[in-house]
């Protein structure tokens, strides 16, 4: 990906305020303080459809069942004994 892919984020999100100081540098991005709310936020985001095409080259199918597994392997591993010292069967 290339810088091009990137659009900034001139003012807080929450706030709007544009007076900002630097927090921390982190994968590639600068995360600034808000002088004015205190909200922490990247100043540069990556566009929607570079996010889609570049993180989430897969099928929606794929991801469901992803996210369906994903969902079963947590409900086994944290809920399921909580449940079973609770007597729940």
């Amino acid at each position: 990906m290339t810088a091009a892919t990137r659009f900034a984020i001139d003012n807080c999100p929450v706030c709007s305020d544009s007076d900002a100081a630097p927090w921390l540098s982190a994968a590639g991005f600068e995360l600034v303080k808000c002088k004015r709310c205190g909200h922490h936020y990247a100043t540069e985001a990556f566009a929607t459809d570079v996010l889609s095409s570049e993180y989430y080259d897969e099928s929606d199918d794929a991801m469901r069942a992803r996210a369906v597994e994903s969902k079963r392997e947590r409900y086994f591993a944290d809920y399921l004994p909580l449940l079973q010292a609770a007597g729940v069967n």
